[in-house]
């Protein structure tokens, strides 16, 4: 029956067809609120960027391409990949596929709080074996993070969240791969660059040979991707593992049963819990100072938001 129910609302979905174009700033919020926040951002969310460049409402428009700019910028500067030219690649290499996914991210109320874009790599092109090897990473088991919430309530534990920005980016792969450019990425750079926004030593310092302007009209470019990039098979263990190895390094413990759960004790003997659910972060602590020390030690080191108290965590709306 469920199965039945969930293809009809596919149906349904699909045949409704709500156009990003059409859609106003006003009727994104009245649709953020009306529906759940999964199948809001279903629905909300262009598929294309081509849908981003169609859209009538300037606001939204400027809104995706503002997120696009984000996204491309970010990882450029953190190194996580570079302009090369086609033939430059080693014989025999995988040239993967891209593409940029688009969310509308919602908070507890279903206001629309964030356009997410997120580049990614095109994996299932990969061979096991060949392009990759391990990818096994733990996730934090829904019992467990009910049983956390519990502890904490009853002992009377402040329970803050964070996010890491770019999160898989944060890793460094042990060597490279490559996948085409993206529409995204060759629109931002192409704009900027013509409007003396993105200068030309910026610009040749994302590239892995000597490019201009010119250069990004052919399709003889690609990407050489040194970074973690969503849609690596490995990229949620290479993200775990370096989260896993800091959080260590600074005195936690990793639980047993739980391998996504981390555990200190402070020298006044105050318990610090962290739960790392794949980009997301939960610590709960007695004070708020702990979790700010916390919080200020991850932000040390990687780029970190403090989300502040819990209120909104997959998609489960919490009230203390």
């Amino acid at each position: 029956t469920t199965t039945v129910q969930q293809s009809a609302l596919d149906e349904e979905i699909s045949s409704a067809n709500i156009a990003l174009q059409s859609l106003s700033s006003d009727e994104i919020q009245v649709i953020g609120q009306l529906y759940s926040a999964h199948l809001a951002s279903d629905l909300l969310a262009p598929k294309t960027f081509n849908d981003i460049l169609a859209t009538s409402d300037e606001g939204v428009k400027a809104q995706w391409i503002a997120s696009a700019a984000g996204e491309v910028y970010g990882l450029l500067d953190k190194g996580t990949f570079r302009l090369q030219r086609r033939a430059q690649v080693p014989s025999g290499k995988l040239i993967a596929p891209s593409k940029c996914v688009y969310r509308v991210k919602l908070d507890a109320d279903g206001n629309v709080s964030k356009f997410k874009t997120r580049a990614t790599y095109g994996g299932h092109k990969e061979v096991q074996g060949i392009d990759f090897k391990d990818v096994y990473s733990p996730t934090v088991s829904s019992q467990s993070f009910r049983t956390i919430l519990v502890h904490s309530v009853k002992f009377k534990r402040l329970v803050h969240n964070g996010d890491f920005k770019q999160a898989f980016a944060q890793g460094k792969l042990t060597e490279p791969k490559y996948m085409e450019t993206f529409a995204e990425l060759l629109y931002v750079l192409a704009k900027d660059l013509k409007s003396g926004q993105l200068t030309d030593e910026k610009f040749r310092s994302y590239c892995d040979c000597d490019l201009t302007l010119d250069d990004l009209a052919n399709d003889d470019l690609i990407l050489v991707v040194y970074g973690n990039l969503y849609g690596l098979h490995e990229a949620p263990l290479i993200f775990f593992k370096l989260v896993k190895e800091f959080l260590l390094k600074h005195g936690f413990r990793q639980c047993y049963r739980d391998r996504c759960i981390f555990v200190k004790r402070t020298d006044r003997g105050e318990l610090i819990i962290i739960v790392l659910y794949v980009d997301d972060l939960i610590v709960t602590a007695d004070n708020k100072a702990t979790i700010e020390s916390v919080m200020e030690l991850l932000k040390a080191t990687f780029e970190f938001d403090d989300l502040g108290e819990l209120n909104f965590y997959k998609q489960i709306k919490i009230l203390r």
